[in-house]
């Protein structure tokens, strides 16, 4: 078979018989070791092309992609290993986490067709594709406070196919067919990105911006 476009429309981005043998390989792993024991969350991870979602990841120094050493990447991209995918001078802002760890994570949120999905922390995109996949975008919401991630996240999941909200229009999640899933800081390592799952409050009120969550002040009258 020849290269066929990803899910999306953009030529430049292809699913190849290679990167779905990989794909499959990542899944027969996860599954084969008693992680990913979801059938349709399988499906989802066998669909959800994880080299468009993480086009390219810093190893120490190196900043590897699929122009300088296509090979190497493809092989991480599908390796369950955490990829650093964003960094500063003095820390490391964003990677991508590794698919044992997202699977056990989006396993969690024990989530049935027709329930709406809040992430916070869309990082690469690749959680909220998955989300989507299972879901449907219009059940899920994925955000995040770095616009620097939050934009080409945004832009690689709409060549996907995907386009999850922020979206004003769409009616927010309500227990107890809604389901949230963001990191837990108190825990958070450079290699793995632990998440709280729970209920969203229904009593606590939130402004939702693009690529910003944040609790509405409240002032007490005196």
């Amino acid at each position: 078979m020849t290269d066929t476009p990803a899910i999306g429309q953009d030529p430049d981005i292809t699913d190849s018989d290679q990167t779905r043998a990989l794909r499959r390989k990542m899944v027969t792993a996860l599954a084969g070791d008693g992680t990913l024991t979801d059938g349709r969350w399988r499906d989802a991870f066998l669909t959800v092309p994880r080299h468009v979602l993480v086009p390219a990841y810093y190893q120490a120094s190196e900043h590897i992609d699929g122009e300088t050493d296509r090979e190497r990447w493809l092989q991480m991209v599908y390796s369950d290993t955490t990829l650093i995918t964003q960094r500063r001078p003095d820390a490391v802002t964003s990677s991508g986490t590794m698919p044992s760890l997202v699977a056990m994570m989006v396993q969690a949120l024990e989530v049935h067709d027709g329930h709406q999905a809040l992430q916070v922390g869309t990082g690469t995109g690749y959680t909220a594709a998955l989300l989507c996949e299972r879901l449907g975008s219009e059940q899920v919401t994925s955000i995040d406070v770095d616009p620097d991630l939050t934009a080409p996240a945004r832009d690689r999941l709409r060549r996907c196919g995907y386009t999850p909200g922020p979206d004003h229009r769409r009616r927010r999640p309500r227990p107890p067919r809604s389901r949230s899933l963001r990191p837990d800081r108190r825990h958070l390592r450079s290699d793995q990105h632990p998440a709280r799952v729970d209920p969203p409050n229904p009593h606590r009120r939130h402004r939702t911006d693009p690529g910003v969550l944040r609790p509405r002040q409240t002032h007490r009258r005196r």
